[in-house]
């Protein structure tokens, strides 16, 4: 104890044993969400939002035309601009130089996390104020209410599946994203006895 010792013996600093925080896990990049680089102004992408349709016609008809019904498709733009997101601290050069482990490779490390939580948050939770919209909160995104919340049964992730293919999107690089509890009570889901 103090003034009985303590400050005889010395302590062992165990820098390569270092523990850091526990943090979520960071699943936008998993999921294949894209993210775009090296931009100097606003984005602007073009899509197609209405497609030509076909019809039949017989080779003769009672009337003077044989032309099959116009469709043109339609286009529109998705303009993307900048949100902000970004963290510091304040750390000195006496840390800096004297800090063990090295500290501003671990300060560098937690904010490079501290980034990504973030922006995993604005992906799947974005407000859109201040911040982008997240897929929670975009328009035209289709949502399933299931009885048990947290809980859902066989029904409710084959409806998931069927909404997807309903609207002609069960293509491309597709993945679940969920909480652990959910994902935890799956595991433990018998499907069929």
């Amino acid at each position: 104890t103090a003034t009985a010792g303590d400050e005889l013996v010395e302590n062992d600093l165990r820098s390569g044993d270092f523990i850091d925080v526990l943090r979520p896990n960071m699943v936008s990049a998993q999921a294949g969400i894209r993210v775009l680089s090296g931009l100097v102004g606003d984005v602007v992408i073009p899509r197609k939002t209405t497609a030509s349709t076909a019809t039949f016609k017989a080779e003769t008809s009672g009337n003077t035309s044989h032309h099959h019904t116009a469709s043109t498709p339609e286009f529109d733009t998705i303009t993307l601009s900048p949100n902000h997101l970004g963290c510091f601290t304040e750390v000195s050069k006496q840390l800096l130089h004297q800090g063990l482990p090295d500290v501003d490779s671990l300060i560098r490390d937690d904010l490079n996390q501290a980034i990504a939580i973030g922006l995993d948050k604005a992906v799947f939770r974005g407000s859109g104020s201040g911040e982008p919209t997240g897929i929670d909160g975009a328009s035209g995104v289709s949502t399933v209410t299931i009885s048990t919340p947290g809980q859902p049964d066989k029904s409710d992730v084959f409806e998931f599946i069927a909404d997807v293919d309903t609207q002609n999107a069960l293509n491309g690089n597709l993945s679940w994203v969920t909480t652990p509890a959910v994902a935890n009570f799956l595991r433990q889901s018998q499907i069929d006895s």
